[in-house]
């Protein structure tokens, strides 16, 4: 048999030397923005970082992994060097996230027609820099609001829906001009494919994973500062108004995580754990 583990934590004790265990990320929390959410979300980071000591000792000692990313499999590479890293990415759920009318999509989530919306997905997690969300939501026009789904964030300009409805989760992207994209750290952040998905544009920092995720289409952000978001917001708004927006860019990605391709990037590395170990 082949084992596959998939998921955030795992079992240290079950794992045997031939299993695949596939890695998301290997970030660590940063304790003082942890505690600036918070002290919950303190708490929860001591115990991340925690659990990720313990993922570091199976990683050291397992020959067959899958990471997310390039930037994951250099993570995990300076762990363990003599494992068999395969990189196989996310894919697009085309099914789900596909290009909608606007107008319906707000109709359908009660959105007021006449305000253009930004979305931004994710957790708590210090390195989803809630605190850089809210300052680019502060930094926008009058008709312009931005959706927040997980973690709340206080803010006239933010309109905030800690869970949503499954179904209807996919027309937040359909509803907004935009999806914002403002972590420090990730390894891949899955919300940028429901937008490429979706067709909206993406505004994100300019980091080590979004360049290899979403190469050259978003519109990169390359200060983190309230000055910077307001001195060029309008040039970025005009830009994610701009009709069929790199078109091209969007082509390509919709095509590099397209799901037949991971599909037989895990066939393929199945196959080569076997022959590894028969």
């Amino acid at each position: 048999y082949i084992i596959h583990y998939l998921g955030a934590y795992y079992p240290v004790n079950l794992i045997k030397e031939n299993d695949i265990i596939t890695v998301h990320d290997l970030v660590k929390d940063d304790y003082f923005l942890s505690l600036k959410n918070g002290p919950l979300e303190f708490s929860r980071s001591i115990l991340r970082n925690r659990n990720l000591n313990r993922f570091k000792y199976i990683l050291k000692n397992n020959p067959f992994i899958i990471a997310i990313s390039n930037k994951t499999a250099r993570d995990i590479n300076k762990i363990n060097k003599t494992s068999k890293i395969k990189v196989i990415y996310h894919h697009i759920d085309k099914e789900r996230f596909k290009p909608r009318e606007k107008s319906n999509a707000k109709k359908l989530l009660g959105l007021e027609e006449n305000i253009n919306y930004l979305l931004s997905v994710g957790s708590s997690r210090p390195n989803k820099r809630l605190d850089l969300i809210k300052i680019f939501a502060e930094s926008l026009p009058e008709e312009w609001i931005l959706i927040k789904i997980g973690a709340s964030i206080k803010s006239e300009k933010i309109l905030n829906f800690k869970n949503v409805n499954i179904e209807k989760y996919p027309l937040f992207f359909n509803a907004s001009e935009a999806y914002l994209h403002m972590s420090d750290d990730e390894g891949f952040g899955r919300p940028l494919l429901e937008a490429l998905g979706s067709g909206i544009p993406i505004i994100a920092r300019n980091t080590e994973i979004n360049k290899e995720i979403l190469e050259n289409y978003p519109i990169y952000l390359e200060e983190d500062t309230k000055k910077y978001y307001q001195k060029n917001m309008n040039d970025i708004l005009q830009m994610i108004k701009a009709p069929l927006f790199k078109k091209d860019e969007l082509n390509k990605l919709l095509n590099k995580y397209d799901v037949n391709n991971a599909r037989k990037a895990y066939i393929d590395f199945y196959n080569y754990v076997y022959n590894e170990i028969k």
